[in-house]
């Protein structure tokens, strides 16, 4: 119902608006479009009269199904192996159901007729003993892949399962030094990651690299992750602090004060490629004081397939690391033997490079740093303390998950998902705050949940549903609620790897005033769809024009030049939707819509007008 303060008034139109002469040749054009968007002929040359289709609420073209998320009136039969095509066809012309793919010889793809429902689909199809399995097609959510367009090269990150550990873990709060030849400070995927260093061979503040080798460790550690660039680091989210050294060789007289200067900004880990046969007391002595302060310390074991000891690698309180094939078989390059601690993917690794670059690159270095950057973020998860204690926690859960890959090493190959998973498997999430309380049905907003044990969160549900979730750090989450298909008290509940947290209550609330989601861009031949939410048992009526003008009318505007694409009642959380596919030759066309909601025939609001776009 509108506010007290309110009067609904009469809705102006009976029908659709008749457009303007100036427009009434792109109005016509644009009810063709929406007549071949859905599929249903338009009532007069001027409107495309249509009933709401509630069912998409939950997503533009998903419905929940027995708690199942599906594809909205598709269907997958699978046929018994002697079904001549004429069966098949029969099947189909007996329930109504248009043929759209073969997913395998025996499998077909089809859409419903209007009207019919999945459950009653699903009973008639099924009683035909030509048909062995039938089902709706389900859907499948990605995992939380960063965008970056070359993950796709970084075969060491899908090898150590980073994917998988990056959904249970906050991204960013890891702050790891790379002390090495410094990196390319202008490099689209390090520019805003690097937030300090040094040049510590030079002795001035900009550790610029002259090599590549510092640049290649810097990205495989802590590349800008989800930044629709290049690669994605290990630790994403990262903070890097980058030394420059030397070139192709370090003295120790520009390590000790690098190493120095990295514990003194801040860093949880150190990651060092390089070293030399025979220890070095300085350089002991700096990393003794580095570990003392509560620094992960991690280094390469060396590229000569030697077992001889290979410094700082050898020190007892590193973490040393060695090189794996993307068979998990050791690199023939790579030492080896019983004082290597791990090892990690570390033969032709993709990653940043000078002058903006990227290339291929092998070598105990390059394995050293996606370790460094794993323990890094794994860090940054047990919240802001840098302790002795949390660092051999890091290092234990690093060591005791690995992959066995073979008696020439301690351990194994590293698992980062296994060693977030033993890290913070812990107790079950505890929820004790929820801000805010409340939210509309439509979806679109973040909600904050406070508590304790967050991190190793494995997913989140609103009444059910899945929901998008970005863990913050130990005792915060962010949600965003899909779609509610009920107003009132909601259970809000986290799983782990330990169970299912006491649930907490998100009050979901009707959507007032009224709103619309819509895609900013569509491409030519892809799918569209409008949601929209208002008042439960108000009408909505959704409007569309090529036209932006607008004219005052109640407490809103409404398209002055429009069409009615849809009238219909909204659902019990005052939620409804519209989906299909475009056809194609559209591109370059801009049409702009809205909802608006009536009560008793009065008008209540509209949302405000929004524009899209189709692109080739």
């Amino acid at each position: 119902m509108p506010p007290a303060h309110e009067t609904p008034v009469p809705w102006p139109f009976s029908g659709a608006r008749s457009p303007s002469k100036r427009l009434r040749p792109r109005a016509l054009a644009l009810a063709g479009l929406l007549a071949l968007l859905f599929g249903t002929p338009a009532a007069a040359a001027t409107a495309i009269v249509m009933p709401l289709q509630v069912d998409h609420s939950d997503d533009p073209l998903l419905v929940d199904w027995n708690g199942q998320q599906v594809f909205a009136g598709e269907l997958l039969v699978r046929f018994t192996p002697d079904a001549l095509a004429s069966q098949r066809e029969a099947v189909a012309d007996r329930v109504g159901l248009t043929h759209r793919s073969d997913v395998r010889t025996d499998v077909q793809r089809f859409a419903l007729p209007s009207g019919l429902t999945l459950d009653e689909a699903l009973e008639r199809v099924r009683a035909d003993p030509a048909v062995t399995v039938a089902q709706p097609n389900r859907a499948f959510t990605p995992t939380d892949d960063p965008d970056d367009p070359d993950l796709w090269r970084q075969w060491g990150l899908e090898r150590v399962a980073a994917p998988a550990a990056w959904r249970g873990l906050a991204h960013g709060g890891a702050r790891l030094a790379i002390i090495d030849s410094g990196a390319d400070l202008d490099h689209p995927d390090l520019v805003g990651v690097v937030v300090g260093g040094y040049d510590t061979y030079s002795g001035d503040a900009v550790a610029e690299d002259l090599t590549g080798h510092g640049t290649h460790c810097a990205g495989i550690a802590g590349a800008s992750t989800d930044n629709a660039t290049g690669v994605a680091g290990a630790a994403w989210g990262a903070e890097l602090l980058v030394y420059r050294c030397g070139n192709s060789v370090y003295p120790t007289s520009a390590l000790v004060p690098a190493i120095d200067q990295a514990v003194a900004a801040g860093a949880r880990v150190l990651s060092l490629s390089w070293g030399a046969y025979g220890n070095d007391p300085f350089i002991t002595a700096a990393l003794q004081d580095a570990h003392d302060a509560g620094v992960l310390i991690v280094a390469a074991a060396g590229n000569d397939d030697q077992t001889t000891l290979f410094y700082p690698a050898a020190l007892d309180f590193v973490v040393a690391v060695a090189s794996t094939r993307q068979n998990d078989q050791r690199s023939s390059f790579s030492n080896h033997g019983s004082w290597v601690d791990v090892a990690a993917p570390g033969q032709g690794i993709y990653s940043t490079w000078t002058a903006g670059g990227y290339t291929y690159s092998s070598g105990t270095s390059m394995a050293c740093p996606l370790v460094a950057g794993m323990g890094a973020l794994l860090y940054a998860n047990l919240g802001p303390e840098r302790s002795v204690a949390r660092a051999a926690q890091v290092r234990a859960a690093l060591q005791d998950t690995t992959i066995d890959v073979g008696t020439w090493l301690a351990y194994g190959r590293v698992d980062f998902e296994a060693a977030s998973a033993a890290l913070f498997a812990g107790a079950p999430a505890h929820i004790s705050d929820v801000d805010p309380p409340s939210v509309q049905a439509l979806r679109g907003a973040t909600v904050t949940l406070t508590g304790t044990d967050m991190v190793g969160a494995l997913g989140v549900t609103v009444a059910g549903l899945p929901a998008d979730y970005e863990i913050v750090g130990p005792d915060s989450l962010r949600v965003t609620p899909a779609n509610a298909t009920a107003l009132g008290p909601a259970p809000l509940v986290i799983t782990k790897a330990s169970g299912a947290s006491t649930p907490g209550v998100l009050n979901v609330v009707a959507t007032s005033p009224p709103r619309l989601v819509v895609p900013d861009i569509i491409n030519d031949g892809g799918f569209f769809s409008f949601e929209f939410g208002g008042e439960p048992g108000h009408v909505g009526v959704l409007i569309v024009s090529l036209d932006s003008a607008t004219f005052p009318y109640g407490n809103s505007v409404l398209l002055a030049d429009l069409i009615i694409l849809a009238v219909g009642g909204l659902d019990g959380a005052g939620l409804g939707g519209l989906a299909g596919p475009l056809p194609t030759g559209l591109a370059g066309l801009t049409f702009h819509s809205q909802i608006a909601t009536l009560d008793a025939g009065a008008f209540v609001g509209a949302s405000p007008p929004l524009a899209t776009t189709i692109v080739p």
